[in-house]
């Protein structure tokens, strides 16, 4: 696992007191990802855990109905949020009486937009999403991909590699994919963030271009002390094939595994 100098910086509060023998995990994406974008970390985990992809292509209320039916099982469970998939477990898991042992939280910043008082990439990111959507979505994909891999060593060849979702995405309901990337835009979970009595883990990338990683990290380590944060060296917004194996090391130390 990585020490200090290396891909990780850590402040822990929270780990898991137990080692149970397998999880359940519920993954949630980000914004216009399929489950093929984050199918190198389930691949990863599946070796001491039962992953479930849930792709943000639902209303919010269906969306709550899923999750709560994956974290209806008998075996402890894991919710694994990566950027705006992190905001959407947020809200939903405070309705659901299911209640996973951890959650961990992906490039997620509890107030994407931000303002002057907390860091976010601001309300112009969003101006020309809304009509490009509507327009081309196809190049808005494009471009989103692009972004999101800012930052990484590798982000010439992901932002190729991430072609090959866009055409599951572009099957999905236009209004959805506006509605979700108002979400993105709108919502600020820090509140509800607050009151989650789970233990928490917020994984950052130091190189991330959208979610400010240090910043981020400070106004959550002062805001809530209870939780865990980790600064991830390497990663930028997307959570990359280079890095998953240290994310899921950081995640197995988490839940108390070795």
């Amino acid at each position: 696992m990585p020490g200090d100098g290396e891909l990780m910086e850590s402040s822990r509060s929270d780990v898991l007191p137990e080692k149970p023998s397998r999880y359940k995990v519920v993954l949630l994406p980000g914004w216009a990802q399929p489950k093929e974008s984050v199918q190198h970390l389930v691949e990863v985990m599946e070796s001491w855990s039962d992953v479930a992809v849930i792709e943000l292509k639902a209303p919010e209320g269906k969306l709550r109905e899923t999750l709560g039916k994956e974290l209806e099982v008998d075996q402890p469970t894991l919710v694994v949020g990566w950027s705006l998939g992190g905001s959407v477990a947020i809200r939903l898991l405070q309705s659901l009486v299911a209640k996973p042992r951890g959650i961990v939280l992906i490039g997620v910043n509890p107030f994407f937009v931000g303002d002057q008082n907390w860091p976010g990439v601001g309300e112009a990111l969003f101006q020309d999403f809304t009509r490009q959507l509507e327009e081309d979505p196809q190049r808005l994909l494009q471009k989103f991909s692009g972004l999101i891999m800012l930052g990484d060593a590798d982000a010439r060849q992901l932002t190729k590699n991430a072609r090959r979702w866009h055409g599951p995405v572009l099957e999905w309901s236009p209004e959805l994919l506006q509605l979700s990337l108002a979400w993105l835009k709108e919502w600020d979970v820090r509140e509800l963030l607050e009151g989650v009595s789970t233990p928490v883990l917020h994984l950052l990338g130091e190189a991330d271009r959208l979610v400010p990683g240090r910043e981020v990290a400070e106004e959550i380590k002062s805001r809530y002390p209870g939780q865990s944060v980790d600064i991830v060296k390497e990663m930028g917004h997307y959570p990359s094939p280079a890095v998953s194996d240290h994310l899921v090391e950081r995640i197995r130390a988490f839940v108390g595994g070795e």
